[in-house]
């Protein structure tokens, strides 16, 4: 059959208020004009040229070349001598009728309308002109009218809104279940129920609570001065603010071993039974029998022992010595060489690198020692109490200071730190007070 080609058109000023971007090699019509413009892929159409039809060119055409839109397909392109084009629909596409031409073009006019056309088409009439009734009808997604009555039925109750509730709305559907509220009240989970109950917070010991209208202050109340500090056995305490704390005079020795204890006398358990253990004189019971032979006492040996029976086989204390070295050879020292301990010379291995430049003496030593080397980087004389106290890149020599509560006394060699009172809530009677042992502990 014959196929009809026509071009994308309208008038000049449609095409320019619309501004479309035509397709690559897509011509447009301005039908008030007769003139064309073809295509790119990218510009609008206010950005495109004209194409020119004015006479007086001249030259010869060596390619005529086609280009159609999607849909179609052209055979025969280009023609370089002389030919025909062919212009074929692609599988699945169809050429509209006359009919469906002119139902396009009015789709098209009311669609431009829609968006602000000449004749400036409002919603009122648009709805009337799509079938719709408000609150009836609506547009159902192949473009026809639709009953209400169609949807599915919700399970929400929908009727009236958000101010028109006549009641409290109860948790159980989204609500609190309380309307009025004093100041400070939280709504506080209540599983008796699975409700909220409206409650302020109660107040703790040491605790104020002050509610204001949609605040709530929570404050300490512990403050006061420590009066007296007591101990409890076996420790003593002098009371006051600032007691002397001890140790009971008859405290025990098990508890504490380092006092002054009876010479000669050792820790253990009672003689000949299980008990705790007392300082006490040792007894005979106390030592194991040994397999040795200990008939006789040390002043009834007579010659000298020989190093086979444990002695040195010599009379003196230097010739013992020189007998358990071996050779003795001026500048040797006794060494070990992984098997025996023997007399050698010093080897440079068992020096070990030291990185002090040992030169000189202390005594030699002039300027200030750094940091870096070992020294304090300080030359002034240190006052009582003063002490050395790292600043990130040396020392800074100063004393302590006092902060709140308490008192620091400087003397030569001693700092003493004490407690003036005050911080601490509540009284401290019976509190434990712990005292460093020489065991490393409290």
């Amino acid at each position: 059959m014959a196929i009809q080609i026509q071009l994308r058109r309208g008038l000049a000023a449609d095409w320019t208020s619309t501004n479309p971007t035509l397709a690559e090699g897509e011509l447009g019509l301005e039908k008030d004009t007769a003139k064309l413009k073809v295509g790119n892929g990218s510009s609008s159409w206010t950005s495109l040229s004209y194409l020119s039809t004015g006479g007086g060119g001249s030259g010869t055409v060596t390619s005529v070349a086609m280009s159609v839109p999607t849909g179609l397909s052209v055979a025969g392109s280009p023609i370089t001598s002389s030919g025909t084009l062919a212009v074929s629909l692609q599988a699945g596409y169809s050429i509209p009728t006359t009919s469906s031409q002119t139902t396009w073009d009015s789709a098209y006019s009311e669609r431009r309308q829609w968006d602000g056309g000449s004749t400036n088409l409002v919603a009122a009439t648009g709805r009337a002109s799509l079938g719709l009734v408000i609150g009836t009808d609506v547009l159902a997604p192949n473009g026809s009218a639709a009953s209400l009555t169609s949807f599915p039925t919700f399970n929400q109750n929908t009727t009236g809104t958000a101010a028109g509730l006549s009641a409290t709305l109860a948790i159980t559907s989204g609500g609190t279940g309380q309307t009025t509220y004093t100041d400070g009240q939280l709504l506080i989970g209540n599983s008796t129920g699975n409700t909220l109950t409206k409650a302020t917070l109660t107040a703790g010991s040491g605790i104020s609570i002050t509610n204001g209208g949609g605040s709530i202050s929570i404050a300490a109340t512990n403050s006061g001065t420590v009066t007296s500090v007591t101990g409890t056995s076996p420790v003593v305490s002098s009371g006051g603010t600032t007691p002397a704390i001890s140790l009971a005079a008859n405290y025990g020795d098990t508890q504490n071993p380092y006092a002054s204890k009876t010479a000669n006398f050792v820790l253990a358990a009672p003689n000949g039974s299980s008990g705790s253990p007392t300082f006490r004189a040792i007894v005979a019971n106390d030592i194991p029998t040994l397999n040795q032979n200990t008939t006789g006492t040390a002043s009834n040996v007579t010659g000298t022992v020989a190093l086979a029976n444990g002695g040195s086989g010599q009379t003196t204390a230097q010739l013992a010595m020189n007998a358990f070295a071996g050779a003795v050879t001026s500048g040797s020292y006794l060494r070990g060489n992984g098997t025996n301990v023997v007399m050698s010379t010093i080897q440079a291995a068992d020096v070990p690198t030291l990185n002090q430049n040992t030169t000189g003496t202390a005594s030699n030593v002039t300027g200030t020692v750094a940091v870096a080397n070992g020294g304090t980087g300080l030359t002034s004389t240190p006052a009582n109490g003063a002490l050395d106290i790292g600043n990130g890149t040396g020392f800074t020599r100063t004393t302590l200071t006092a902060g709140s509560n308490i008192t620091i006394t400087n003397a030569s060699g001693s700092i003493t730190i004490a407690s003036t009172g005050g911080g601490g809530g509540g009284s401290s009677a019976g509190a434990n007070i712990y005292l460093a042992n020489n065991f490393g502990g409290f």
